[in-house]
């Protein structure tokens, strides 16, 4: 895939583990931390498949091979954090206060700031040049609405 030849990553994150996800019409946003484990400037792009492949458990709640539904990317930006308090519990971790996020650069798909996903869409997002230090937190903040859930056809790939 062409991709690979021009991106490559400075974090130890490669992909996550996939579960259904539901905002009933809200806008919600979560946020992805991945650490920096070669400093310097690169350029990033952030490659996305609406496909569940998560392998993670037993697969009772889990799939692989299983399309997705539309969803909607409302907004998407990339942000330096360089110290998460790792000495408390991750659900005691208060932002703003334990974990500190700067200098955010919006993401875009095709120049727009919005992206409506399609059932089984495979996309990138517009490349960047970012500049981090080894060890600092790259913030991945996306705010979204739709649902991750199975598409309402037939929506299983042959198993592999």
């Amino acid at each position: 895939m062409e991709y690979f030849e021009k991106f490559s990553s400075n974090t130890y994150a490669g992909s996550g583990n996939q579960l259904f996800f539901g905002t009933d019409g809200e806008v919600r946003t979560g946020r992805l931390f991945c650490k920096i484990s070669a400093g310097g400037e690169y350029k990033y792009s952030i490659l996305f498949s609406n496909i569940m492949d998560s392998t993670y458990n037993n697969g009772d709640i889990s799939h692989k091979n299983l399309i997705c539904d539309g969803w909607t990317i409302r907004r998407m930006r990339i942000g330096k954090c360089k110290h998460i308090d790792n000495s408390k519990c991750v659900a005691d971790l208060v932002m703003d206060d334990d974990i500190v996020v700067e200098d955010f650069t919006d993401i875009t798909f095709g120049g727009d700031k919005s992206k409506n996903v399609t059932p089984g869409e495979f996309f990138t997002t517009d490349s960047v040049m970012l500049d981090f230090e080894k060890g600092e937190y790259m913030c991945i903040e996306m705010s979204f609405s739709g649902a991750m859930i199975p598409y309402h056809e037939e929506s299983l790939l042959p198993v592999y």
